[in-house]
């Protein structure tokens, strides 16, 4: 294993590579430089694969975004720029350009990609892709071992999406944690996730594991329609079906309690549970079920 040192002047960017070859995957963690369970979980896996015989290269940036990790801030400090924004180009100051510019250095000539985030302390682990759009996504996403699978958005100027539009099979892995806070559970879940597809492809020699994947439309948010204190009856990764009752809402009008029932079938991603919200706050995201 190698460690190249990227001197950003302020502070520097550290890329390890792992093994020689081909096939080549890039793996990045800390674009968001406040979701540290990915950045925990990208440790692990570095630790885990210095012992290995690695079928390749793997390619890992456990902290994408140092300034923004060391600040405990989403975005680059000196400049406000989500950096998850800007591919491939970059935007902004030149530490955040040149952040950019290194990691799709390394993006536009791998075979596949796998980007580690956060989706917040009450959220389910799910993998976000294009599979919808493009074929090679759905079937390196089938090589992921987890079982919810999401379709983005395809919001450009994302890691994932410039990658899957450039031909790169790509992907996002979202666990559980965020404002600088992570879980040891969700970190050791998504570091076995990441071993696992590297199993999947045949870069490392591990037995491979597959799973049942439940295929979902779009996240869809759920409002509060009035100011209150939220309480939820369901959790995080729950499926749950149209008219199901999420939880509720203890006014502070009348102490009136308002049910919130879901729109939709389909899981519960996240969930904003035990705390005030104020009427148009979302409160739930729901990936819908497809037909």
């Amino acid at each position: 294993m190698s460690v190249e040192t990227i001197d950003l002047s302020l502070v520097t960017l550290k890329k390890y590579v792992i093994g020689s070859g081909e096939p080549k995957v890039v793996i990045t963690a800390g674009l968001h430089g406040d979701e540290v369970t990915s950045i925990y979980a990208a440790f692990k896996v570095i630790r885990e694969l210095e012992s290995q015989k690695i079928n390749g290269t793997v390619v890992i940036f456990p902290i994408a975004n140092p300034l923004g990790f060391y600040a405990r801030r989403r975005e680059s400090p000196i400049d406000g720029v989500d950096i998850n924004r800007v591919f491939p180009e970059g935007s902004g100051h030149k530490i955040t350009r040149k952040i950019v510019e290194n990691i799709w250095e390394e993006v536009k000539n791998a075979d596949y990609v796998l980007d580690l985030h956060c989706a917040g302390l009450q959220a389910f682990q799910y993998i976000l892709a294009l599979y919808e759009e493009f074929d090679y996504v759905k079937s390196f996403v089938a090589n992921i071992p987890w079982e919810i699978v999401v379709e983005s958005t395809g919001l450009r100027g994302q890691l994932f999406v410039e990658a899957s539009h450039n031909g790169i099979p790509a992907a996002i892995v979202e666990t559980v944690g965020g404002a600088s806070y992570f879980s040891e559970e969700w970190a050791k879940n998504l570091k076995d996730t990441v071993i696992g597809l590297l199993s999947n492809l045949e870069i490392l020699d591990f037995n491979k594991k597959k799973v049942n994947q439940i295929f979902l439309s779009r996240i869809e948010r759920i409002k509060s329609p009035e100011e209150g204190f939220f309480v939820h009856k369901a959790h995080p990764g729950d499926t749950i079906r149209e008219g199901d009752v999420i939880g509720h809402i203890n006014t502070t009008t009348n102490g009136e309690l308002i049910e919130i029932k879901s729109p939709i079938d389909g899981v519960i991603i996240s969930l904003n549970s035990y705390r005030y919200v104020s009427e148009g706050d979302s409160i739930a995201g729901v990936a819908k079920l497809k037909k």
